[in-house]
């Protein structure tokens, strides 16, 4: 058995779309089942998707008392300072506002806190050295909407602040004007914009928007993970139609060092340009990546995407390095993951906690040394609110940001009592723990082709909230699998009766869990991989299940994989005569005194009894059949009864009673019309029933021996039947025949 990472669930429609509306938005049926499952059936529901649009400014709470506060300090030309933050939506979000600002007053400036430096939000510090006397008004884009004390700090020196954010309110609010979707006493229509979208919503009723600032909302909007419906929809589909169109001359350097010339779709903004505009702040100056975007010279922007590269690359080094060091803390056992170290960069902490959780399908919270503090970042599967988690603990610790995602602080005195005290409530908790993975439609047509993939299409931008369907492939058989990529970590497999492959990205450890003719359970997305001009379907991998108990056919050397077996801690099990290696080994017929998980048959046994034995005590969840054996019975044979006979009656007639095997050997199988190897099988059944003695070559009859010979009495001779009968059952049998008798036993 595999078991899969995620709790699959089926979405089924509880509402289905009227025929008028399907008629309008011209529904293929494919794309009608995804909707309708999804819960999107109404014509307002529809028009989030299918024709999402933009909202009057205006609704935002007490956006007019920003405008105004704002335009009386343009006016003054007063010190403006925008203070945004390091990841993409806070650099983007601080870019628009600085160019729509600068076109009015030459005294704008932004400020990015240093991730290690100032952490993030407000920095009461910064604030106090650098901000106090400097600014008559200090704007906050993605962040601001906890920072309580940095705000009374600012008032009390006169200076106005004006929070833009769309982070979750804490109980007390900054006395302060809080431009936010989502604001307690507001009422906007689109609640769950990025910290962009909001910014761009302050810009529009400044009068200062361009259509250039869509493709930063567009950046921001995917890169934070917002809803995927709706005006960030809108944001979304509009701004990649700017950058296709006439795209920003920092964004197309960066698109360039990254070798991605090909027109922009949300899915390159997610896993190309977010990821390098977060890499400047996770392990340098986030601010790297503000002049970036507000360059409009080629070559300087150039420079600065190179050193963007370089700072990517930089990145991912340092997380494949944190990810090695943080597994080998994790105890599997446990329904979190709290993992610290004095030495990690606080900048990656975030991705490798995603990596934590996404392998092994529990909350993950990843904190790094800094002076008599732990802090780190949390990451949360989809079925626990962790943030709500942590405050009914009762160890001092700071947390901010989403439910599933956050930057979390704990005093280093308090650090073991806080994993001790989170890791047991959680314990406590959840007996069983996975996170879900929602499935859209089952695939019964195997025959999936491209136009059923560019209607799907239609639907496009997916992101979060309105994910890239995920469907699943039940129960079927594998008929090509292999491993690919550097150190073999992705796998490509084949399944029989579908026209696709499928391709499983980190998935090449499944290579040694299963083999070919399994059956399996598969779930992923759909999409077109385009190689020399050919277009073809693939299946990308996200999860899969085998429910079966697995049996790896080693049988041949050919098909011999020794790296999937654990000779410490699999059970194996040896013919009655071979000597144990260790207490894990067992003969056959020997009863197990525990549970096991991989058992190893690695030698022929020499009774079936005893093999039909043990396999009715096992349950499995793989099982790896070897049955090694030097001497192949199927094809050498066994002597019949008839040849034995007629040797004994040759032997006893030998002049001087006695035949000399060195000289006569030959003659003797000759006569007989069998091989050489067959006359020793002969002469040890005779001697086992004690009719000959053999002496230094020279074979003897026992004249005083006169009973009937019979054959069939001999041990020996009942051994070598018994072997040619587990070699016919276990070594000559197709793999599917031998796993449905071993099934069988095992089920018993």
């Amino acid at each position: 058995m595999y078991q899969s990472t995620y709790h699959w669930m089926m979405r089924e429609s509880s509402d289905e779309i009227k025929e008028d509306l399907i008629k309008r938005y011209n529904l293929s049926d494919l794309n009608k089942t995804l909707l309708e499952n999804r819960g999107f059936t109404t014509e307002d529901d529809l028009e989030k998707i299918l024709n999402p649009n933009t909202h009057d400014f205006s609704l935002i709470y007490d956006i007019d008392v920003a405008t105004k506060l704002i335009l009386k300090h343009l006016e003054n030309n007063s010190r403006i300072l925008i203070y945004g933050d390091y990841d993409a939506d806070g650099i983007t979000s601080t870019t628009i506002l600085y160019k729509a600002l600068k076109k009015k007053s030459a005294s704008i400036h932004f400020f990015i806190p240093n991730r290690i430096e100032q952490g993030y939000g407000l920095d009461y510090n910064f604030i106090e050295n650098e901000v106090v006397g400097n600014f008559d008004l200090v704007i906050t884009v993605d962040n601001g909407v906890s920072a309580i004390k940095e705000v009374e700090l600012l008032k009390k020196n006169d200076i106005d602040v004006i929070i833009v954010d769309h982070h979750e309110f804490t109980e007390e609010l900054p006395d302060a004007v809080i431009i936010h979707p989502n604001h307690p006493e507001g009422d906007y229509p689109c609640k769950y914009l990025a910290g962009v979208g909001i910014t761009y919503k302050l810009i529009e009723a400044l009068e200062l928007d361009e259509e250039e600032y869509m493709q930063f909302v567009m950046i921001g909007t995917v890169a934070d993970m917002v809803p995927m419906f709706d005006e960030n929809k809108y944001f979304t589909i509009n701004g990649l139609k700017s950058m296709n169109n006439s795209m920003n001359t920092g964004i197309k350097a960066l698109l360039k060092e990254a070798g991605r010339l090909e027109e922009v779709d949300e899915e390159t903004v997610g896993f190309t340009i977010a990821p390098r505009l977060n890499a400047t702040g996770r392990i340098d100056e986030a601010s790297v990546a503000v002049y970036l975007l507000l360059n409009e010279f080629p070559e300087e922007a150039s420079e600065l995407a190179a050193d963007i590269e370089m700072l990517n690359d930089a990145r991912k080094d340092m997380v494949d390095e944190t990810y090695i060091e943080a597994e080998q803390l994790v105890n599997s056992d446990d329904k979190i993951q709290v993992l610290y170290s004095e030495n990690w960069h606080p900048g990656i902490l975030g991705i490798v906690a995603s990596r934590i959780v996404e392998n092994y399908g529990v909350p993950a919270i990843l904190l790094t040394k800094d002076q008599d503090v732990y802090t780190g970042s949390a990451r949360s599967i989809n079925t626990i609110e962790l943030l709500k988690t942590l405050r009914e603990l009762n160890t001092d610790h700071t947390a901010n940001g989403h439910n599933q995602a956050f930057g979390i602080k704990v005093d280093e005195s308090l650090i073991e009592d806080f994993k001790v005290e989170l890791t047991t409530l959680m314990n406590q908790s959840y007996s069983k723990l996975k996170p879900t993975k929602d499935i859209d439609f089952k695939i019964t047509n195997p025959n999936i082709t491209i136009k059923d993939l560019e209607e799907l299409n239609e639907l496009r931008p997916f992101g979060h909230g309105f994910l890239v369907p995920t469907v699943m492939v039940s129960n079927s058989t594998i008929e090509t699998i292999r491993q690919i990529g550097v150190d073999s970590k992705h796998l490509k497999m084949t399944l029989k009766d579908y026209s696709f492959e499928v391709i499983g990205f980190n998935f090449g450890h499944l290579f040694n869990e299963t083999s070919i003719g399994e059956k399996i359970y598969t779930i992923g997305r759909l999409g077109i991989n385009e190689f020399n001009g050919v277009k073809k379907v693939q299946l990308v991998l996200e999860d899969a299940e085998i429910k079966d108990m697995q049996l790896f056919d080693m049988r041949s050397k050919n098909n011999q994989n020794f790296s999937i077996i654990n000779k410490d801690t699999d059970i194996f099990f040896i013919a009655e005569d071979k000597e144990k290696l260790g207490s894990n080994y067992f003969h056959y017929g020997e009863t197990i005194p525990y549970n096991v998980s991989q058992v190893i048959l690695r030698d022929l046994p020499i009774s079936m009894d005893h093999f039909e034995t043990t396999l009715k005590q096992l349950k499995p969840s793989k099982l790896i059949a070897i049955f090694d054996d030097k001497d192949n019975l199927f094809f050498s044979g066994i002597p019949k009864v008839q040849t034995i006979e007629a040797v004994y009656n040759t032997i006893i007639h030998a002049n001087n009673g006695a035949i000399d095997l060195k000289k006569f050997a030959p003659q003797l199988a000759k006569k007989h019309s069998i091989t050489m190897q067959m006359l020793v099988k002969v002469t040890n059944t005779l001697e086992d029933l004690k009719r000959i003695s053999v002496q230094n070559g020279v074979i003897f009859f026992d004249e005083e021996n006169t009973k009937d010979l019979v054959v069939i009495e001999s041990n020996y001779f009942k051994q070598l039947k018994e072997k040619l009968n587990s070699e016919t059952q276990l070594k000559m049998t197709s793999r599917p025949e031998l796993k449905t008798y071993i099934e069988k036993l095992i089920n018993e």
